[in-house]
């Protein structure tokens, strides 16, 4: 990447709206190309994750949304997998704060170009998935899979859910609900909590505290491809899983397990 696009993306990573106004009144230009490691190109036919500057800053407010009214400082711990690259300098940080400054980054863009209302998570996850979201059949759980747990008694919008709530498709993830799928359903009979909002919501938490443990960085700091990829893929990741859980709470017909 150039320096201009590293610390285009440092500036609204961190809601610098000071380094962020002087960035966009030199140009106008958000989209950043961040390369893709080549570990992680999975089924990409690109070698670069093109996206959007603002869009980080609405999934930074994905991340907080349920937070935005929290004023009491958190430790942001740095994950071991980042305990090479990021110095732990005891940083706490304040959710409220952080949400309404990704807000009022929103609002810088939009001076400068149309920002969308939402991520579309699925495409943003195309980069990096494991499976080729452009075949159905490759999902969590492969068809001999969902036959089995239909022969067992499950329904099969249940497993579905699963599978599309796995792939960010927000958009089959409410037509699923719309039709009575029950994201409380343990398809795992042997171990409580295999239901979807449950492993959604541990993998939330993981992540989370992984992604604060980023704020650990300076945005002068910031001048590493690797380093700019994987804090995009724990941002998505964190902000992607947060959107899910809020979605199927806002459409499901199940408000309590059963």
């Amino acid at each position: 990447m150039e320096k201009a696009q590293q610390k285009l993306f440092a500036a609204t990573f961190f809601n610098d709206i000071a380094a962020l106004k002087e960035i966009l009144e030199k140009s106008s230009e958000t989209i950043l190309s961040i390369p893709i490691p080549e570990t992680y190109r999975g089924f990409s036919q690109s070698d670069n994750i093109a996206i959007c500057a603002e869009h980080i800053a609405l999934m930074t407010c994905d991340c907080f949304y349920d937070y935005r009214d929290q004023s009491n400082p958190i430790d942001a711990k740095v994950d071991e997998s980042f305990s090479g690259l990021i110095e732990a300098r005891g940083r706490q940080i304040i959710p409220q704060d952080i949400y309404n400054n990704a807000v009022e980054v929103l609002k810088l863009f939009n001076n400068y170009v149309k920002v969308d209302d939402e991520i579309d998570y699925k495409n943003l996850l195309r980069f990096t998935s494991v499976f080729n979201l452009d075949d159905e059949t490759d999902r969590w759980f492969a068809k001999e899979d969902i036959d089995g747990f239909i022969q067992s008694g499950f329904r099969r919008i249940d497993v579905e859910l699963m599978n599309c709530t796995d792939v960010k498709d927000r958009k089959k993830i409410v037509e699923l609900l719309e039709l009575g799928a029950n994201p409380y359903v343990d398809l795992d009979e042997a171990q409580e909590g295999s239901n979807i909002m449950n492993i959604m919501g541990m993998d939330l938490e993981s992540h989370m505290n992984i992604y604060c443990g980023l704020w650990n960085l300076n945005k002068d700091e910031i001048n590493d491809d690797k380093l700019i990829f994987d804090m995009l893929l724990e941002l998505s990741i964190t902000a992607g899983n947060a959107d899910m859980i809020r979605t199927i709470n806002k459409h499901t017909k199940f408000n309590i397990k059963g």
